[in-house]
């Protein structure tokens, strides 16, 4: 493993465990557009923030030449820690729904990040229920203290 400690007292550790977790969501949902998509896993302490417990970045042409990666999938290790394995699943998942494949007639390759549409939703309901999002919302305001109000905030 790789950590980094930057400014804001956050750091940053490369994680086996969200790969090994991703790998699973990818092969049990039959996600094999990805298989040639290189993604980093990082935890992120303690948070990516209050209000977003994982985030998908896109990798820029210098970072892919430098990290040898086309995106970052970040989560935050102060809920990672508090969640259990279907949660960390369900989380993974919609985060890698928002990678999009699509090869032109030419032969290239073009990788982006997408918003989710209904059968986005609907697959992540599926496979994962109806709750996910609630429990990591409920998990969430009880970590970082949130008022009732405020859960509407959270997004990932």
């Amino acid at each position: 493993m790789f950590k980094k400690e930057i400014e804001m007292n956050k750091s940053f550790i490369e994680s086996n465990e969200l790969k090994e977790i991703a790998n699973k969501v990818i092969e049990n949902n039959k996600m094999d557009w990805l298989n040639a998509v290189r993604i980093r896993y990082l935890l992120v302490s303690p948070n990516v923030s209050k209000t977003m417990p994982g985030k998908i970045i896109k990798a820029s042409d210098e970072l892919q030449y430098f990290g040898d990666f086309d995106f970052l999938i970040e989560v935050s290790s102060d809920i990672y820690e508090k969640i259990n394995t279907k949660l960390k699943e369900s989380m993974i998942y919609h985060l890698l729904l928002h990678i999009s494949v699509v090869n032109k007639e030419d032969g290239e390759t073009v990788l982006k990040i997408v918003n989710h549409n209904i059968q986005d939703f609907s697959q992540v309901l599926r496979n994962y229920g109806e709750e996910w999002f609630k429990n990591l919302k409920i998990i969430m305001s009880s970590v970082y203290d949130l008022k009732p109000e405020n859960l509407d905030n959270i997004k990932i």
